[in-house]
This record gives C-alpha cells, structure tokens and sequence, in this order.
C-alpha cells in the first residue's frame, strides 16, 4: 500500500511541476489573452499603415484623419472600443498610437510583416515614415 501512496505522491508532483512549467514557458492563460489582444492590435495598426501609403501614393499628401481612407470599416482597438489615434507628425511622417497590454519583448512569433514594431506596455506610438511617391507624369484625360 505504501507503494501506492508513492506512485500517486510522485505522480501528482510530476503533473503540477509540468504545469507549473507551461505557465513558465508559455504564461498563463490571462498572459496569453493579453499577447493575442495586442497582436490584433498590431495587425490592425499594420493595415491602417498600408491604407495611408496608398492614401499617400494616390493624393501625394498624408490623410487629415482615418476617416479620410478607403476602408469600409476602420478598425478599433477591440478592448476599448475606440478608435486608434492618429497624428501627422510632418508632410511625411505620423503615428498611429493604442493601449498595450504587454510589451513587445512578450510577443513572440512571425510576426515580420509587422516590420517587429517596438512597443512599451501601456499607451504607445507607432512612428511611421511614408515612402516617398514616384513622379509619373501622366496625363489626364
């Protein structure tokens, strides 16, 4: 019998140090909804950033607001519920800011396209410089 007690003694050990580990290596599960909340983030300021380059590409000039671009549905930080900020800092430069939840060291995987935009836990900018426009010459009708 007191091998039993041993068997079930070691056993319950080993699950909780394997569970204690996960939290480790991947946190816990609030950590997780934090990173995956501020991964949409970025994914949305990533694509009010290309809507701009075209906005700029096609007027020469920097959008006034958000509200100026070509998007059926702008989107919104989904914690908040509100809109992201954007300032034009220059003719060719503007931020896009929001509320993170984590820093950028906590999020991990490809996320490359995102250009791994840098960002500090709680409210934070994500500066931006607009590609400058080929001049085309085209005539109009």
């Amino acid at each position: 019998m007191s091998k039993y007690y041993l068997f079930i003694t070691v056993t319950t050990i080993a699950v909780i140090a394997m569970v204690l580990g996960a939290f480790k290596v991947w946190g816990t599960p609030a950590m997780q909804a934090k990173i995956s909340r501020d991964k949409q983030k970025l994914q949305h300021i990533y694509t009010l950033s290309n809507s701009i380059q075209d906005y700029h590409r096609k007027n020469r000039r920097l959008p006034q607001t958000l509200s100026d671009l070509d998007l059926s549905l702008l989107p919104k930080d989904l914690q908040s519920a509100k809109q992201y900020t954007y300032e034009v800092t220059s003719a060719t430069s503007y931020n896009i800011c929001t509320d993170f939840e984590t820093e950028d060291k906590t999020i991990e995987g490809d996320y490359s396209y995102i250009a791994s935009r840098n960002h500090k836990l709680g409210h934070d900018c994500l500066k931006y410089t607009v590609s400058p426009s080929p001049s085309y010459n085209i005539p109009n009708p």
